[in-house]
């Protein structure tokens, strides 16, 4: 199964990504889906910037003291 999807973010907003969704062998109605997007394109980079974003929040949390 494939397609396109369309999903709003706060941070970087509409995106509009290609999907592949594939049955898992052996298993009841469970899929795998990857999600993809047109390298130069606006959807592209918002992938890039949300990814970064990621991994900003990720460095903050393991410096960053809880409690």
């Amino acid at each position: 199964m494939d397609g396109q999807k369309t999903f709003h973010h706060p941070d970087v907003g509409t995106t509009t990504l290609s999907y592949q969704s594939m049955q898992i062998e052996g298993s009841t109605g469970q899929r795998l889906g990857v999600f993809t997007a047109e390298p130069g394109t606006q959807d592209y980079e918002a992938i890039g910037l949300l990814d970064d974003m990621a991994e900003h929040r990720s460095e903050r949390s393991a410096v960053e003291p809880t409690g």
